[in-house]
């Protein structure tokens, strides 16, 4: 999956989870931080990423990094209550967890080892259409476009019917 699908669904998720605010700085804000959270697996940090995918994609290791946050905001309350609450840190964690569901939707077929090293489980629901991007060498190449604009096509619906979905029935408070 390419940044431009795990962004649009942790926008889906921000959309549906974020409070109403009158600041539009906020919003944008809070849209960057969800769409890093979906992101979080694939970021280029040394021994991360792409690079130790069995650690960065991984169920334990990433429910463990969800629990410490969610500790944390439990512990400063006052913080969770600025930020949205409960609803917010939920919101957050889908998008994290997100970035696994998407990840194994590649027809590459070979899945993702979620629960590495505890067993040899795969997570693997490839979708036909969805390819990889072979490399950094490979970025503008017309393969690359189809891969970006079949991304777009497939997970821009998901975003505006999450928005529509907070416009007409999600009545948050503002702040």
């Amino acid at each position: 999956m390419t940044t431009i699908g795990h962004s649009l669904v942790s926008s889906s998720v921000a959309a549906l989870c974020i409070p109403r605010f009158d600041s539009s700085k906020k919003k944008i804000i809070f849209y960057f931080v969800f769409i890093v959270l979906g992101s979080l697996p694939d970021l280029p940090i040394k021994s991360w990423g792409h690079q130790e995918y069995e650690i960065s994609h991984n169920l334990f290791v990433l429910s463990t990094l969800i629990i410490t946050g969610i500790t944390f905001f439990c512990f400063w309350r006052r913080l969770l209550d600025q930020i949205g609450g409960l609803k917010v840190i939920i919101g957050g964690s889908l998008a994290i967890l997100s970035h696994l569901l998407l990840d194994s939707m590649y027809n590459h077929g070979n899945g993702i080892a979620i629960f590495y090293p505890f067993g040899n489980g795969r997570l693997s629901l490839p979708i036909k259409c969805f390819s990889i991007v072979g490399g950094i060498s490979n970025l503008l190449t017309f393969n690359t476009m189809k891969i970006v604009m079949i991304e777009i096509l497939f997970f821009s619906p998901i975003l505006l019917f999450s928005i529509l979905i907070r416009k007409y029935f999600c009545k948050n408070k503002t702040n």
